[in-house]
C-alpha cells in the first residue's frame, strides 16, 4: 500500500509539471502566434494604403516600414536572448521608450494618414481586440508566480475591457453609423488604459524606478518571447488609436 501511495504521488508529480511545462509552452506559443498576426494585419493595412496614394514612389517607400518593423522585432530579440535586460532591468527603458515614440511617430506620420484614410471603422477598432489576447496570456503567468497581480485584470490593468468592447464596437459598426462621440470615449478610455499597463509594468520592473516591491517582478517582460509585448504590441496599441484620433479629424473636414 505505501509503495502504490508513492506511485500514485509520483505520477501525480510528473502530471502536474508536463501540464505546467504545456500551459507555459502555450503561452510563449499565444504571443508568437500574436505577433505574427498583428505584425501581419499593420503590413497588409500599410500596404493596401499604399496602393490607393498616386505615385509609384510612394508605393516604393511603402516597404520601408514592413523591413523596419521586422528589424525591431529582430532587435528587441537580440536583446532578451543575450540576457542584457534581465542583468540590467533599467535597459528595458530602451526597448520601451524607442517603440512607443517610434510607433508613435508612424501613426502621426503619412502613413498613419494614409491607413486612417483607407480603412473602415469596423477594421479599425476591431484590430484591438488582440488585446484580449494578451490578458488572459498575463492572466497564466499570474498563476505560474511569473507575473504580479497588479499587471492582471485582477489588479491595476482593466486594458481587457478594451478588447471585449472593440469586438462589440466592431459589431455596431458592420450593421450601423457609430455615433463619433462613441468612438471618442471608447478611443481616449483604451488610450487610457494601455498607457496604465505600460506603466504598471514599468514601475514593477526590478531598477531605480520600481515602484510596486511586491514579488514576482515584471522581469519575465523581458525575455522572449514576452519582451515583444513591451517592444511592439503595447506601442503598437497605442498607435492604433492615434490612427482613430487621426480619422476622427477627416471625418471633422
Amino acid at each position: 500500500m505505501h509503495d502504490k501511495l508513492l506511485y500514485s504521488v509520483k505520477i501525480g508529480i510528473e502530471l502536474y509539471g508536463s501540464t505546467a511545462t504545456m500551459t507555459l509552452e502555450l503561452n510563449e506559443a499565444v504571443i508568437v502566434s500574436l505577433l505574427v498576426v498583428v505584425a501581419s494585419t499593420m503590413i497588409v493595412a500599410e500596404r493596401q494604403a499604399s496602393e490607393h496614394a498616386n505615385g509609384s514612389e510612394t508605393h516604393r517607400r511603402s516597404w520601408k516600414f514592413p523591413t523596419g518593423l521586422v528589424l525591431w522585432i529582430t532587435a528587441s530579440a537580440a536583446c532578451a536572448i543575450s540576457g542584457a535586460l534581465q542583468c540590467e532591468p533599467r535597459l528595458m527603458m530602451m526597448v520601451i521608450l524607442p517603440a512607443l515614440i517610434g510607433f508613435s511617430m508612424i501613426a502621426l506620420t503619412s502613413i498613419g494618414l494614409r491607413i486612417a484614410q483607407s480603412t473602415p471603422w469596423f477594421a479599425l477598432i476591431g484590430f484591438h481586440s488582440f488585446r484580449i489576447i494578451i490578458e488572459l496570456v498575463f492572466h497564466q503567468l499570474h498563476l505560474q508566480n511569473r507575473l504580479p497581480i497588479q499587471a492582471t485584470y485582477h489588479g491595476l490593468n482593466f486594458d481587457i475591457l478594451t478588447g471585449f468592447s472593440a469586438c462589440v464596437l466592431c459589431l455596431w459598426a458592420i450593421i450601423a453609423r457609430l455615433p463619433k462621440i462613441v468612438i471618442i470615449v471608447w478611443n481616449t478610455a483604451g488610450m487610457v488604459l494601455v498607457t496604465t499597463i505600460i506603466v504598471i509594468a514599468s514601475l514593477s520592473m526590478p531598477g531605480p524606478l520600481r515602484k510596486f516591491i511586491n514579488e514576482p517582478s515584471t522581469i519575465v517582460l523581458s525575455t522572449i518571447p514576452f519582451v515583444w509585448v513591451p517592444s511592439i504590441l503595447a506601442p503598437v496599441a497605442l498607435a492604433g488609436h492615434l490612427v482613430i484620433y487621426r480619422k476622427l479629424m477627416q471625418c471633422q473636414r
